[in-house]
């Protein structure tokens, strides 16, 4: 339960250090910033997840996934990434 505290935390942290910098962004700006791709994934039907491919990470969404969802899904894979990359936030 500490470290997923921590890690909520941690993200947290970088948000407040993106929007200090950039001001109030979307999870797709962030994405961006991050430089992590998003793409429509056509074997995926539902739902989201984070993967690598050529060692960049790349947040693949399900084709049925709405347009009005792709923002909470975005988040949700970012979040997830930063709590397992904590060195990233480092640079921030």
């Amino acid at each position: 339960m500490r470290k997923k505290e921590t890690g909520v935390r941690a993200v947290d942290e970088i948000r407040e250090r993106i929007r200090k910098r950039f001001g109030d962004i979307s999870p797709a700006e962030m994405a961006e910033i991050l430089k992590i791709d998003v793409k429509k994934n056509i074997h995926m039907e539902g739902g989201s997840k984070l993967a690598f491919i050529d060692v960049s990470p790349v947040i693949l969404i399900g084709y049925r996934v709405s347009l009005l969802q792709y923002p909470k899904c975005i988040a949700k894979e970012i979040k997830q990434y930063l709590s397992d990359h904590p060195s990233i936030m480092e640079s921030w």
